[in-house]
C-alpha cells in the first residue's frame, strides 16, 4: 500500500508517493505511519497547497480582470454606437430642417411671383353697367370699394385682395412677369358676407352676377383663417 499526493510541480508524474507499506501492518501502525509520512512532508504540502491556492487566486483575478476588461470594451462600444446614432440624428433633423427652409423659400418665391403676375389684372379699374361694386371690410377695419366685371369669377375677388400692398404703391407695376409653374396659390383668408353670414370660397363655380350677395353690389368681410378656426 502507498500513500500519495498530487504533485503539481511535476507535468510528467502529477502524483507523488509519500509513504510506502508492505506486508500486514495493524491499524495502529498503519495510522502512525501515515501520520509521519504526512508531519514529514507537511512542509511540502501546505507550499502545494499555497501554491494551488495562489494560482486559483492569480486564476480568478485574470477571469476578473478579463471581465472587467470586456465589459469595459461592451461600454465603449455601446457609448460608441449611441454617439454615432445621435450624430445620425442631429444629422438628419439638420437635413430636414434645411430642406424645409429651401421649400418654404421656393414657395415664398412662387407666392410673391404670383402676385406680381396677377396684380396686373387689377391696374385699371373696369367701369359701365356690366360691373358690380362690391364694398370690403379689412379684418384690420379698413375698407376697400371696386368695381369687377359681373362675368368674373370669385376668384378674382381673392386675388384682389391678395394684391392690395402691391396696388397700394402707384410705382408698383410689373412688367414680363410669367405665372410661376407647378403652383397653386393658397389663400390664408376668406370672404364672408355678413347678412346672411355666407362664406365665398375662391373655387366656387359661377360668375360674380350669379349671387346676389355679389351683383349688382355686395360687401364682403376678409376673415383670417386661423380667426375662422378659433370662432
Amino acid at each position: 500500500m502507498a500513500l500519495v499526493a498530487y504533485n503539481s510541480s511535476s507535468s510528467s508524474t502529477p502524483m507523488a508517493v509519500l509513504a510506502r507499506i508492505e506486508g500486514l501492518v495493524s491499524p495502529v501502525q498503519l495510522i502512525n505511519t501515515i501520520t509521519s509520512a504526512i508531519s514529514l512532508h507537511s512542509p511540502t504540502i501546505e507550499a502545494l497547497r499555497a501554491k494551488r491556492i495562489e494560482e486559483q487566486t492569480a486564476r480568478q483575478i485574470r477571469q476578473g480582470q478579463d471581465s472587467a476588461y470586456h465589459a469595459s470594451l461592451a461600454r465603449d462600444r455601446e457609448r460608441t454606437r449611441q454617439i454615432a446614432q445621435e450624430r445620425e440624428r442631429i444629422a438628419r433633423e439638420e437635413q430636414l430642417a434645411a430642406e424645409t427652409l429651401r421649400k418654404k423659400e421656393i414657395a415664398r418665391q412662387k407666392s410673391d411671383q404670383w402676385r406680381k403676375w396677377r396684380v396686373n389684372e387689377f391696374i385699371k379699374e373696369p367701369t359701365g353697367p356690366q360691373t358690380t361694386k362690391i364694398n370690403f371690410r379689412l379684418h384690420s377695419g379698413q375698407r376697400i370699394v371696386r368695381h369687377f366685371n359681373r362675368d368674373s369669377d370669385i376668384d378674382i375677388l381673392y386675388a384682389f385682395i391678395q394684391c392690395q400692398d402691391l396696388l397700394v404703391d402707384e410705382n408698383c407695376r410689373f412688367t414680363n412677369i410669367q405665372k410661376p409653374e407647378n403652383y397653386h396659390h393658397e389663400y390664408r383668408f376668406r370672404l364672408i358676407s355678413p347678412f346672411p353670414r355666407k362664406i365665398f370660397e375662391p373655387e366656387m363655380a359661377g360668375s360674380l352676377e350669379a349671387y346676389k350677395e355679389l351683383s349688382p353690389n355686395g360687401s364682403l368681410l376678409v376673415e383670417r383663417i386661423e380667426d375662422l378656426t378659433t370662432d
